[in-house]
């Protein structure tokens, strides 16, 4: 009676080990293809939050320019005021459905802040003095800011891991936008920190010269004001100027705003020499409200077209992730 062959048991367990090592190492290529789609997903999400985010903001910053003219008394502002309400209220109704449901709970608490502030400012602000609504505006606005740089900091839009496989893969580098992911985080940086930041600076300096236009004169407070922002808006300058030496020509070439800046900085700095010599530093005020704001709103529509087109560029890697 002949037994099985001496090595068989052996043959059978090496069979067995090599089968559960071979699924083991797949398990965590195919943990991460699972969750993909849910990856995708949760940056989405944030890129959409983050986008409209950026909208409120500017509607925020253009409703604090004109509630200030009015409440200094200039009727004409009043109609614009009002357009200003209805879209915030959309706006607001949109982030509030993309924070219930997407966002963590620290990010949800700083949401319903800023709503609960916007309200209370929305009831009360025909009833502030000019000054006082001015404040209130910018610490709500100052909170979107912020609010941005932290979704900013959740987001990594599919970057390194991707960017490698495509091309390994020999992937359409310019459909992708794939570009260095230093210069993905400068990108990011660019649009989400520092244009945020000195559209606010741009904005401030819209609704204090609207004021002091209507008003006719400049008072002490506000000069204060101007001086403190001119500073702060050449820092800005500068600092977009050295990040933005920094990129690349593919980075470039993903937000198409960006190149072309440096040649509206003129712009700016017309406005800024506007201020200082016919608002700031003159006793009698002969340039028109609405100018000065269509003025400075021209300029900020310009530097915010950068957001935009990064915003874009970040959903269009997320995209081509998703796919390749």
């Amino acid at each position: 009676m002949s037994g099985p062959e001496p090595n068989s048991e052996y043959s059978v367990k090496t069979t067995i080990a090599k089968k559960e090592i071979e699924i083991n190492a797949m398990t965590p290529a195919l943990a991460v293809a699972d969750e993909s789609p849910t990856r995708y997903l949760q940056q989405l999400n944030l890129l959409t939050m983050t986008r409209h985010l950026s909208m409120l903001l500017m509607e925020a910053q253009k409703h604090r320019g004109t509630s200030m003219a009015v409440l200094e008394g200039d009727s004409a502002f009043e109609p614009q005021v009002l357009h200003e309400h209805s879209i915030i209220q959309r706006l607001i109704d949109v982030l509030s459905h993309l924070n219930k449901n997407h966002c963590r709970a620290n990010l949800q608490k700083k949401w319903q802040d800023i709503e609960k502030d916007w309200q209370s400012l929305i009831h009360n602000w025909r009833n502030d003095t000019v000054i006082a609504n001015f404040e209130f505006h910018s610490h709500i606005i100052e909170s979107m800011v912020k609010l941005i740089w932290e979704l900013a900091g959740e987001a990594d839009y599919f970057s390194l891991v991707y960017e490698q496989s495509a091309v390994a893969a020999g992937g359409d580098l310019k459909s992708a936008l794939f570009y260095s992911e230093k210069n993905h985080e400068l990108l990011i940086q660019i649009s989400l920190k520092l244009i945020p930041e000195m559209l606010e600076n741009i904005a401030k300096l819209r609704g204090l010269a609207t004021h002091a236009s209507v008003r006719g004169y400049c008072d002490g407070v506000t000069q204060s004001h101007f001086s403190y922002l001119l500073q702060s808006l050449n820092l800005n300058k500068e600092k977009l100027r050295l990040v933005s030496r920094s990129l690349q020509h593919d980075a470039l070439r993903a937000v198409p705003s960006l190149p072309s800046i440096l040649l509206h900085e003129h712009k700016l700095d017309q406005l800024q020499l506007m201020i200082q010599n016919k608002i700031m530093n003159n006793e009698e005020i002969s340039v028109k409200g609405l100018y000065i704001f269509n003025f400075a709103t021209e300029i900020i529509d310009v530097y915010s077209q950068i957001i935009r087109d990064a915003i874009t560029a970040f959903q269009r890697r997320l995209e081509y992730a998703l796919l390749k």
